[in-house]
């Protein structure tokens, strides 16, 4: 782990300084997008070069390096070197004073220079809750995650999310709750909804209380209320509508409920309750419909369930479970 770090900042470090490959360069650009917490550091370190950067002037040839050096080196305790090989001699201390600088320890650039460290929580293949120092209350989906700063609640309330999550705000008359998620924002004093995000489709489901849904490109802003739902269209425009599934959050609360839907959608909806992955085999009629509920049961009782009532054909291979008929 801590070579797999120092590489990424020796990545980062040489990009900063312009003295980066176009495949390295590729490299940090696809580490930034990996996660909100990656693109926050490397915005981080670029900002702590940014600040100080006019500190490393080209030196002419008379300049006396090593006391250079050791004067840089007084300014930050804890800082951590890293070798880089040189381009030029005449380019050397510019770049090896920023890098030492850039790559000061994480406890330096976090608790000396940006006292507003960033939190992180993440989930694997299980949703998970977490309670914010406001007391409000997220449920994170499988595979999310929600990252904010230390000093949350001291001047906003300011979140990052990626993936899906069950917000339940603590209200607060003076200080509005911002989420922030692909390209929308999300402002609310006080209430509860989902939010489901990824790299094509924001949604945001309300069930209780008014929530204000704004994209970043535009002025256009949704108010909505318990029942609604607004989304982000794939060509930037906000669409405002009443929501018509019961089961937007049955991820989180575990109740199901089937009133003649059809088979393929009550399937949806298992894979994303149970994360799971059950197919429908295309001999499967499409007719075939499911009128029931299941309160937090297990897969196997729901599967059993299922497999009576529409006369289902089970095979499982795995992690993978295939519905190849129906007697519907």
């Amino acid at each position: 782990m801590n070579e797999e770090k120092d590489h990424i900042e020796t990545l980062i470090a040489k990009l900063i300084t312009n003295q980066i490959s176009d495949e390295d360069r590729a490299e940090v650009e696809n580490w930034c997008k990996q996660s909100a917490a990656n693109q926050q550091l490397y915005d981080q370190y670029k900002k702590l070069y940014e600040i100080d950067k006019d500190y490393f002037i080209e030196p002419d040839l008379g300049l006396d390096i090593n006391s250079e050096w050791k004067q840089f080196q007084s300014k930050i305790t804890g800082a951590k070197t890293v070798e880089m090989v040189p381009t030029s001699t005449t380019n050397w201390f510019k770049v090896a004073a920023a890098v030492l600088l850039i790559l000061a320890s994480t406890y330096v650039v976090y608790n000396f220079l940006f006292k507003d460290e960033l939190i992180l929580h993440q989930t694997a293949n299980a949703k998970q809750e977490f309670i914010l120092p406001d007391n409000s209350k997220i449920t994170l989906y499988a595979n999310s995650s929600i990252s904010y700063s230390s000093e949350f609640g001291e001047k906003d309330r300011a979140v990052n999310l990626e993936g899906e999550a069950f917000f339940d705000v603590e209200r607060n008359e003076t200080q509005p709750f911002v989420i922030s998620t692909g390209k929308v924002r999300i402002t609310v004093l006080g209430t509860s909804f989902n939010v489901s995000s990824t790299d094509s489709h924001t949604e945001v489901i309300v069930s209780t209380g008014l929530v204000s849904l704004s994209s970043n490109s535009s002025a256009k802003e949704l108010q909505l209320s318990a029942g609604d739902a607004g989304m982000l269209s794939t060509n930037g425009e906000l669409i405002q509508y009443k929501n018509e599934d019961p089961n937007f959050n049955s991820w989180k609360t575990g109740l199901i409920q089937f009133e003649s839907t059809s088979l393929k959608k009550a399937i949806e909806d298992l894979n994303k309750v149970y994360n799971s992955s059950i197919s429908i085999s295309d001999q499967v009629t499409a007719t075939c419909e499911v009128t029931a509920t299941f309160d937090n049961q297990p897969l196997d009782s729901v599967l059993k369930v299922l497999t009576s009532t529409l006369d289902l054909t089970i095979e499982q291979n795995g992690q993978d479970i295939e519905i190849t008929k129906a007697g519907c």
